[in-house]
């Protein structure tokens, strides 16, 4: 992938991959979705695999770990889940993304401060998320123009498909105990 500038150094990385385990004992702790505390008390099982599983597809791989939680941020931005949003938006601060381009992604339907190949992956993964069924062939073309290979497309695929999932599971009620 061809990056004019990369989004966020290893260490800035490394501190939101910190802030993603202390999501839970932080201080989003007041804001976290009844349905996590519900699925941690009732499946821990569960809701550790959901973890692990988030892991690898958010803070690995061949896309920047930024552009990754950009995804996330703009799925959860799509779908009103404010805590998906402040989680991501977090983390990409403590990667030190400027807060313009985070809120372009969250406020400007046209991304118009998000860098060309990003704005095409983000394009990319709402429609993925949104509509996946009606993802032409001409989209991934787009994609390939901007410089990403077959891996990252997949990858930017995946991360918008777990985004999706991880939005749906903090919408659904959780009021499992009465």
């Amino acid at each position: 992938m061809k990056h004019s500038k990369p989004f966020g150094s290893d260490a800035e990385i490394e501190d939101a991959r910190a802030l993603f385990d202390r999501v839970m004992q932080g201080p989003m702790h007041d804001q976290i979705p009844s349905v996590m505390s519900t699925t941690l008390s009732m499946r821990p099982d569960i809701f550790s695999a959901i973890m692990a599983a988030g892991k690898p597809i958010l803070f690995e791989g061949a896309l920047p770990v930024s552009v990754k939680q950009m995804i996330v941020m703009i799925i959860a931005s799509h779908r009103n889940c404010r805590f998906c949003i402040d989680v991501h938006k977090a983390m990409l601060e403590a990667m030190g993304i400027e807060d313009a381009l985070i809120d372009s992604c969250i406020d400007d339907p046209e991304m118009k401060l998000v860098p060309p190949m990003y704005r095409q992956i983000l394009q990319f993964a709402l429609l993925v998320a949104e509509d996946p069924d009606n993802i032409a062939d001409h989209q991934f073309e787009l994609l390939r123009d901007s410089g990403l290979n077959e891996e990252e497309i997949l990858e930017a695929a995946m991360v918008a498909s777990f985004a999706n999932f991880l939005v749906t599971w903090t919408d659904v009620p959780a009021n499992l105990n009465g």
